[in-house]
C-alpha cells in the first residue's frame, strides 16, 4: 500500500474524513430528496386523475338528470335484454295493482350477466324498482329472482 495518507497532518486526515463523509451524507440525502419528489409527482397525477375522473362521473350524472327522462321498460325490451346478456328466463307472472304492475321474474345465469343486464338497462334510460331480489347457487348457475314493480302512469 503507497498511500501517503497516514503521513499527512492530522488535521488534514481530519478534513478529508469530514468532507467524505459529508458528501455521503449529501449525496444520500438527494437520493432520499428525489424519491420523496417522484412520489409527490406520483400522488399529484393520481389525485389529478381521480378529480378528472369525478368531474366525468358529475357530468354523466348531470346528463342523466337533465338529458333523458327515465322511461318504463316493456316486454320486448325486457326479452331482447335478456337474450343480449345471455340469460335463460325461468319464469314470468305479470299481475296488476291499482298504481303499479308487477313482474315477478326468475333468471338464469352467471352473475357478471345480471350485473350486464343492470348496466344495459342504467345507460338506456330504463328506470328499474327491483323488490325481493334473491340470489341462489344452483349447480353451475345462479338462480335469480325478482319483482319489478312499474309504476302506471296516470293519465
Amino acid at each position: 500500500m503507497n498511500s501517503d495518507f497516514f503521513y499527512r497532518p492530522l488535521w488534514q486526515q481530519y478534513c478529508l474524513c469530514f468532507l467524505s463523509t459529508l458528501a455521503i451524507f449529501a449525496i444520500g440525502y438527494l437520493f432520499f430528496i428525489n424519491d420523496l419528489a417522484n412520489q409527490v409527482h406520483q400522488k399529484t397525477m393520481l389525485f389529478y386523475a381521480n378529480n378528472q375522473n369525478i368531474e366525468q362521473l358529475k357530468a354523466q350524472l348531470a346528463r342523466y338528470q337533465t338529458d333523458k327522462p327515465f322511461i318504463l321498460i316493456s316486454e320486448q325490451d325486457f326479452a331482447k335484454a335478456i337474450k343480449k346478456n345471455h340469460l335463460t328466463l325461468g319464469s314470468f307472472k305479470h299481475y296488476q295493482m291499482e298504481n303499479t304492475a308487477n313482474w315477478d321474474i326468475e333468471l338464469y345465469g352467471q352473475f357478471n350477466n345480471l350485473i350486464n343486464l343492470i348496466t344495459y338497462f342504467n345507460e338506456n334510460y330504463f328506470y328499474l324498482d327491483f323488490k325481493n331480489l334473491d340470489i341462489y347457487q344452483e349447480d353451475n348457475h345462479l338462480k335469480i329472482s325478482f319483482t319489478l314493480v312499474l309504476k302506471k302512469e296516470i293519465a
